[in-house]
């Protein structure tokens, strides 16, 4: 892209979403299980319905039981009324294998696990995320705290205290700074969560190899995805979400109420008559909000700092011309929106 005037570094906390006219956006869901009581005999019959675009996921190695138990702190408008059951003996596959290739992480920026959780005591490794068994979120029994282990090897970063029988909230975000290497390894920085959308640690410059990529397998909840007898989870899962991209902490589900902030709707024309795009996100009334643009993620241009609330959802349009004349047949532009302090 040629320049286009004066442009404004803006922190990635007010990162919200974005958007690609030829691309997946990043934060892509592969991975998302939501379950309601209605859902009591599809997941007795062995299928975790999921959503967001995710697929259904398929129980294994045991039964997953539904709970009425379910935390309160920080879960978002519309979760669902029930948390999934583990006895120790079950897991959740995500149809497919390599998820979670290197290349894709590369792609997409970074990747994202979230979940709300249970412990209840028991078990060893205790997986709660796991991709091929290489890259875990666990509650293993010989600490007192939730973690991340990568590359299914020391160190073990830890997230916070989790006691038997509470309920937490983990997010582990991994946002690449260097391409897939020689060895098909991947570098970046890790930055975690627990608790709340606020980051509680972080891990620069630790490269995830391709020992995952190499083992073909899936990512499980709930255990390891071949069913390692170590690695099966004691307890109660909430809201599992597994993202391609590094989300930002407004994008996390913590705290995702009725009035988070999201992109819902994305249109692009490249013109040469109308050249432009049309955002739709949800909003809060009264409520002003900035909208930027970049063509690398890396810079951000502010294109107006007055964008007034359209109620529940807010549609607006970014004409090209007579501003931005070089965007015009542009192949690729990503789009953020910003809540203006009240």
């Amino acid at each position: 892209m040629k320049s286009i005037g004066s442009w404004r570094t803006v922190p990635h906390a007010a990162l919200l979403a974005l958007l690609c006219p030829q691309a997946v956006p990043a934060g892509t869901t592969i991975l998302h299980y939501r379950v309601n009581a209605s859902d009591a005999a599809a997941v007795a019959g062995g299928s975790i319905p999921g959503t967001d675009g995710s697929p259904d996921g398929v129980a294994v190695f045991g039964t997953v039981a539904l709970s009425a138990e379910i935390p309160t702190e920080g879960v978002p408008a519309g979760a669902g009324n029930q948390s999934l059951g583990f006895a120790g003996n079950a897991g959740i596959n995500l149809p497919g294998t390599q998820q979670l290739l290197n290349s894709l992480i590369e792609a997409n920026g970074g990747f994202t696990y979230e979940t709300w959780f249970r412990y209840d005591g028991g078990g060893t490794v205790n997986s709660i995320i796991d991709y091929a068994g290489t890259e875990k979120l666990v509650r293993e029994s010989a600490g007192t705290d939730a973690g991340y282990r990568n590359n299914s090897a020391a160190p073990l970063y830890l997230l916070g205290a989790a006691a038997v029988g509470e309920w937490h909230y983990a997010a582990v975000v991994f946002t690449a700074t260097s391409p897939v290497a020689g060895d098909g390894s991947i570098t970046g920085d890790f930055t975690f969560y627990f608790d709340g959308n606020v980051a509680t640690g972080s891990q620069p410059g630790v490269t995830i190899s391709n020992f995952g990529d190499s083992l073909n397998r899936t990512i499980c909840v709930g255990a390891h995805p071949l069913g390692f007898g170590a690695d099966f989870f004691p307890g109660l899962i909430y809201e599992p979400r597994v993202s391609l991209g590094a989300l930002g902490p407004a994008e996390l589900l913590y705290g995702a109420g009725s009035d988070g902030l999201r992109i819902i709707d994305f249109a692009y024309d490249p013109g040469p008559e109308s050249p432009g795009a049309r955002l739709v996100w949800t909003s809060r009334p009264n409520t002003i909000y900035a909208v930027d643009f970049s063509d690398d993620l890396s810079e951000w241009m502010e294109i107006t700092d007055n964008a007034p609330s359209g109620g529940a959802t807010t549609e607006w349009t970014h004409l090209f011309l007579p501003e931005f004349p070089d965007l015009v047949g542009e192949s690729q532009l990503f789009y953020r929106v910003r809540q203006l302090p009240e």
